[in-house]
């Protein structure tokens, strides 16, 4: 039986509901809304459908996703959590803002340009180290980047396309029958010029940009009664981290609600005290400190980088242990917490730190979340479990419509997400190292265990748990 990540225990929709694709395809009304509003994509994801590979990396920060997972959680009457948007700024607007009371209209012009600009996209892997080095580069590559392969939209785009999804859904409603019918019911006019955000774009809806957001703002705030609340996990790094307190109250003079932000680089996470969002006082957004492995948490606490009142997020896979099999190995893998976990994060808990995980969903086994998902349900995570699905599992194989909705066995026997599950070793990590198929291993650090099991030597304890 599944377990089913309770609502308290969500932290936020990671990758904007990214692995909630299968599902959206499998409904004919989003499928439609998808096909209509970005055909090209759609075209590319029923093609890498076909061809029996994952589909679920492609819709991260997918605004379209992000509606249906939204509006799924309000179907199923559970509550609506915040988005999460990757964030990517361009560098060389960013160092001309001064932050000086001398020039505070100056700022106001390079803030304004610094938000339409902004991307919300996650960027491969090649952007991700460039930025890693502080080279200035990234932003132009990510934005390049076809929205199917971690590219994404600037701001404006993503909230129009948002909005049209939103406004789409609620037209479909109030038609019967709206499924396999044209829900876009004349309201839908297309520009006929490529965007210039990508070269293989989509043709966008052409809204104005303030009132693309005031829409999208509105169509949120009438159909889940909130304001639009969003994480925000910046991939980019600033020399003026106080540029990131501005940019949060420029999207609150937008209506848009900064629930948290978090960034690899901790120094960078320089926040308002509070905000103010459509004439309500909101308290300032949580700076969450992300790890890639619970190893970087325990030793970040050890060395006293972390402390009461601090919240951190790292990959929930470095908690889990398993048998290390080969890709064509007998059915069947075993999981578990590795020795200590459940003393380590009450350890955290009693010093006043609050943890919360995040995983890589494409290449999480049903079988590790569910031990995940009980672990947060349990309270040993007060941060939460930032999952990518409004359902109870996703899966390797997005293509079967019981992979989100059930822990029903792959049809590999569960062997191929076995190897993914036990940290890549049995596929992508070994040769990773001697440079083959380095970037899906790059990009899955720390993938349901392996490079996280350091930690073990910080915590000492023999305490554990296994399925």
């Amino acid at each position: 039986m599944a377990a089913l990540l309770e609502d308290s225990s969500r932290a936020h929709g990671h990758g904007g509901f990214m692995a909630d694709a299968p599902a959206l395809l499998n409904s004919p009304l989003w499928s439609h809304i998808l096909q209509t509003l970005l055909p090209k994509f759609y075209d590319k994801v029923r093609a890498q459908e076909a061809r029996g590979r994952s589909i679920i990396s492609m819709f991260e920060n997918n605004p379209v996703c992000a509606a249906f997972g939204l509006c799924s959680l309000k179907e199923s009457g559970r509550a609506v959590v915040p988005l999460e948007w990757d964030v990517h700024v361009d560098k060389r607007l960013c160092a001309k803002w001064t932050g000086s009371d001398e020039r505070v209209a100056e700022d106001q012009v390079l803030l304004e340009e610094i938000l339409n600009s902004m991307l919300i996209a996650h960027g491969g892997l090649g952007a991700l180290f460039l930025e890693a080095i502080g080279l200035p580069y990234a932003y132009n590559i990510v934005r390049a980047t076809d929205i199917s392969a971690l590219g994404g939209f600037v701001f404006s785009e993503w909230m129009e396309v948002f909005c049209r999804a939103l406004g789409l859904y609620e037209h479909a409603q109030r038609v019967e029958g709206g499924v396999g019918r044209d829900v876009s019911g004349g309201i839908l006019s297309e520009r006929g010029a490529e965007s210039p955000l990508h070269s293989a774009a989509q043709p966008v809806i052409h809204f104005a940009p303030e009132l693309a957001t005031q829409e999208a703002v509105a169509a949120h705030e009438r159909l889940f009664g909130t304001p639009l609340r969003v994480f925000l996990d910046l991939k980019s790094s600033l020399a003026k981290p106080a540029l990131w307190a501005a940019l949060v109250g420029a999207l609150n003079a937008r209506g848009i609600l900064v629930h948290s932000v978090g960034h690899f680089t901790w120094p960078q996470l320089c926040l308002p005290t509070h905000q103010h969002v459509r004439g309500t006082a909101h308290p300032a957004p949580l700076a969450i400190r992300l790890a890639h492995t619970f190893g970087d948490v325990m030793h970040a606490a050890a060395r006293g980088e972390l402390a009461s009142g601090h919240c951190v997020m790292f990959n929930g896979g470095s908690l889990l242990s398993s048998h290390l099999l080969p890709v064509h190995g007998p059915a069947g893998h075993a999981y578990g917490l590795l020795p200590g976990v459940l003393g380590a994060l009450e350890s955290l808990a009693r010093t006043g730190i609050r943890a919360g995980i995040y995983v890589q969903e494409p290449a999480l086994d049903r079988a590790a979340a569910r031990i995940l998902v009980t672990l947060a349900n349990d309270g040993h995570l007060p941060l939460g479990f930032a999952w990518g699905a409004t359902t109870t599992m996703t899966a390797s194989n997005p293509s079967s419509p019981s992979a989100t909705t059930t822990a029903a066995a792959p049809a590999d026997g569960g062997r191929a997400a076995a190897a993914e599950a036990s940290g890549g070793l049995g596929r992508r990590i070994g040769p990773a190292w001697l440079g083959l198929h380095w970037a899906p291993a790059l990009t899955g650090i720390g993938w349901q265990g392996w490079l996280g099991r350091h930690w073990r030597g910080v915590v000492g304890s023999s305490e554990g748990e296994s399925e």
